[in-house]
C-alpha cells in the first residue's frame, strides 16, 4: 500500500505531560499520540507567548521551566519557525515539512526536554483524495499539512518502520485522536487490541 508523507512532529512520551482531564484508562504505559489535546507537542501553543492565553496552565509552565533556553534563544526559535512558515515548511503550531528542520529545532531549542522523539506522519493512499478535498474547502491557514500532502509523492513504508496507526480527525491545523474521545473502550468491546504505544496495530483495524 502507498502512503503519503504529511510532515514530522516532535512528541513526548512523558506521562507527566498528559492533560489531567484525559481518560487514559486501559492504555499502555507508553502513549504515543499526535493529538495535542492529550499532550502538547513540541513546539505548540505554549511556545508562542502571543497565543498562550492561559498563563496558569500547569503543563505549559512545566515545559517552559524545563526548556532551559534564554529569552534570546526563545525569540530565535520563534523567528526560525516564522521563516519556515513563510517558506511553507512549517504548519503552525507543530508540524515540520522536512526532517532536517525538525531535528534542528529539537537540537537547538528543546535542549532541556527529555524523552522526545521525531515521528513521521503518513496518510494512506485511499484517504488522501478525500482529505485534500475537505481541506481545500475548509482550511483557512496559510500553511497546513494540506500543502505537504498535496506535493508529497507516494512511498512504500516497510512494516518494521510503522509504529502503529492513529485514528484522527483534523480541524484548525490540529489532530484529534480517538483517545481524545475515549474510544479505546470501543476497541476492547469489539475485541481489538492496541499495541504497546497505545496505537492501532493493524491498518485493517483502523479503517
Amino acid at each position: 500500500m502507498k502512503f503519503y508523507n504529511a510532515g514530522y512532529l516532535i512528541i513526548s512520551y512523558d506521562r507527566e505531560l498528559i492533560y489531567k482531564e484525559c481518560n487514559i484508562e486501559g492504555l499502555s504505559q507508553t502513549i504515543l499520540t499526535i493529538c495535542n489535546g492529550i499532550r502538547p507537542t513540541f513546539p505548540d501553543y505554549w511556545f508562542f507567548p502571543w497565543c498562550n492565553s492561559n498563563k496558569n496552565d500547569p503543563i505549559a509552565q512545566m515545559i517552559n521551566v524545563r526548556l532551559k533556553i534564554s529569552k534570546e534563544e526563545h525569540e530565535s526559535g520563534q523567528s526560525f519557525l516564522d521563516t519556515l512558515m513563510e517558506e511553507k515548511k512549517f504548519s503552525w503550531p507543530n508540524t515540520f515539512k522536512n526532517l532536517g528542520d525538525a531535528r534542528f529545532f529539537k537540537r537547538n531549542y528543546l535542549k532541556g526536554i527529555e524523552n522526545l522523539e521525531i515521528i513521521s506522519l503518513h496518510l494512506s493512499e485511499e484517504y488522501r483524495t478525500d482529505f485534500l478535498m475537505n481541506e481545500r474547502e475548509e482550511n483557512d491557514f496559510k500553511v497546513s499539512i494540506y500543502d505537504f500532502l498535496e506535493s508529497s509523492l507516494p512511498v512504500d513504508v516497510e512494516n518494521d518502520e510503522i509504529l502503529g496507526f492513529d485514528i484522527c480527525g483534523f480541524s484548525n491545523n490540529n489532530f484529534y485522536s480517538f483517545i481524545h474521545n475515549n474510544l479505546q473502550e470501543d476497541f476492547e468491546a469489539f475485541g481489538k487490541k492496541l499495541n504497546d504505544l497505545s496505537l492501532v496495530d493493524k491498518y485493517e483495524d483502523a479503517k
